[in-house]
């Protein structure tokens, strides 16, 4: 969105560009510095939002020949742990895997028992 006067730029992006560079008055800055500020914090958002969608993937049983998996998604990182908590709590020394996915890229795994990293 592109801003083209000063007083349809709404209060609460105002104290962020102010806080931001330190300003007392947004009337300091040029409005196309303000725009470019506005895309920029645009884009970090997004890409932000992004980080939002965490995946756990887990083998529910099966036989040996034929595993099956379980795909859930969450919204919130509170929700993966407690999911995660009852899937390891469950776990009886069984062939349990699980991979913990966080915007389509693996964070952890647990395997034999062990939570591992990804690095």
């Amino acid at each position: 969105m592109k801003y083209y006067d000063y007083n349809d730029i709404p209060k609460d992006l105002k104290k962020v560009i102010r806080e931001s560079k330190g300003l007392t008055r947004i009337t300091e800055l040029p409005l196309h510095e303000i725009n470019n500020i506005v895309k920029e914090c645009q884009e970090e958002l997004v890409q932000l939002e992004k980080l939002k969608n965490f995946t756990v993937i887990s083998n529910t049983g099966g036989t040996s020949t034929n595993v099956e998996f379980e795909e859930v998604s969450f919204a919130s990182l509170e929700d993966v742990y407690v999911h995660l908590d009852r899937l390891t709590d469950y776990d009886n020394g069984s062939a349990l895997e699980i991979v913990f996915k966080q915007a389509d890229r693996v964070v952890k795994y647990y395997s034999e028992g062990n939570w591992r990293f990804v690095e």
